[in-house]
């Protein structure tokens, strides 16, 4: 068998499991979408599921990003709903979270300083969201 046949067979193979796995997981949020309507989940929560699974079922990720990207400017920046900004809260928290464990694990310095800047950012941001929330700073 020649060489390029076995790699474009290998391409072939990545490629549907890449597809399995998006219909997988446009399936489960198909699931959580009709699941948290009936539980009352906040609508922000879902329709950025149902952008998730658009995304999954297209294998386009900007659809996902602007999407979250105008409900959190748009619903909770412009018209001051709490919702968005809570979990744009949420997913900033988590994010310094692993920043700061990254920081412990690594002995380099300019890995560091860029680490240290980003947690800094993170940091005025969660203060930020808080502040526009009405949220008391902890001190």
């Amino acid at each position: 068998m020649p060489e390029n046949a076995n790699a474009s067979g290998l391409e072939e193979l990545s490629a549907y499991q890449a597809y399995q796995r998006n219909v997988r997981r446009s399936e489960t949020l198909q699931s959580e979408i009709l699941r948290g309507a009936k539980a009352g989940e906040s609508p922000f929560a879902l329709l950025l599921k149902a952008a998730e699974a658009i995304s999954a079922m297209t294998g386009d990720d900007v659809f996902l990003n602007e999407i979250r990207t105008s409900v959190t400017a748009v619903y909770g920046w412009a018209l001051g709903e709490s919702a968005p900004l809570e979990m744009e809260l949420e997913e900033t928290r988590q994010r310094l979270e692993k920043i700061t464990a990254a920081m412990a694990q690594t002995a380099d310095v300019n890995l560091k300083h860029g680490m240290d800047l980003a947690a800094r950012a993170h940091r005025a941001k969660i203060a930020e969201l808080e502040q526009k929330l009405g949220i008391s700073q902890e001190t």
